[in-house]
């Protein structure tokens, strides 16, 4: 059932996937910086661009355009990671770049310092300007992916979690109040951390509708949940005057809307 909290910290989860050493998710905060104030050095980009054309151009193009995968540049590549940040990517990476094409052989990552050094490159294939330090292993999840000319709201597509109220409507269940859209990469997990942040979250401004309750299963029964604060995940779509989350996860974090 999607409901559940799976009580492990973010660390936990992420080693148990595979995805990422316990050094990266103890590292202490760094001093937030976007891609736009000089994150990686020029050297560190020419590293990336000989071991991309080695591990990478294959699937996504020499010129980083896209072929048999995603486009690693321009509007795609924005579209898809912008108001993340550059650990999200190198985890994506990690977790399954190259993609294994001989099933019966384990996928062995490559080592972290050659995905650092990629999306050097790819960085400065989407013009982010080079700095003076190297793009590391502690300063990713302080650097911000995001345009030019400052952050957005995601876009439609966007795998999203929020926080507010459920609210029944005329049409259907709503949530009321909520936070601005922000994305998740677990959108069908919630994690401990994730419930106690949402607990002092405050309301925000939003609402979206609700769709997609089959996918929760049937042990989720909205009446029961009726103006409680609740932390939603799922997949945002933007409509004029009817944007919606269609759900994958849904968890309760108070039993009224004013905590």
């Amino acid at each position: 059932m999607r409901i559940k909290v799976l009580v492990v910290s973010v660390c936990l989860l992420i080693l148990a996937l595979g995805r990422v050493t316990l050094p990266l998710a103890a590292q202490s905060s760094q001093e937030r910086k976007t891609v736009w104030q000089g994150v990686f050095t020029d050297e560190q980009a020419t590293r990336g661009k000989a071991l991309y054309e080695m591990n990478c151009a294959g699937c996504h193009g020499q010129d980083l355009a896209g072929d048999r995968g995603s486009s690693l540049q321009g509007r795609d590549f924005m579209e898809r990671w912008r108001e993340d940040n550059a650990e999200t990517l190198f985890l994506f990476m990690k977790g399954s770049m190259p993609p294994n094409r001989n099933r019966n052989v384990r996928r062995v990552p490559l080592p972290d310092e050659t995905y650092i050094d990629i999306i050097s490159y790819v960085f400065q294939s989407n013009k982010f300007p080079s700095g003076s330090g190297e793009l590391k292993l502690d300063t990713l999840p302080a650097t911000q992916i995001e345009g030019q000319f400052g952050p957005q709201p995601v876009p439609h597509g966007s795998r999203v979690q929020v926080v507010g109220c459920m609210t029944k409507t005329a049409t259907g269940w709503s949530v009321t109040r909520a936070t601005e859209p922000v994305r998740t990469r677990l959108a069908e997990m919630v994690t401990s951390d994730e419930v106690k942040a949402a607990e002092t979250t405050a309301a925000g401004k939003f609402t979206f509708q609700l769709a997609n309750f089959g996918y929760i299963g049937p042990d989720f029964v909205p009446d029961t949940h009726a103006d409680h604060k609740m932390l939603v995940k799922g997949m945002l779509v933007r409509q004029p005057n009817a944007e919606r989350i269609n759900l994958t996860s849904i968890t309760m974090v108070a039993d009224t809307c004013s905590k």
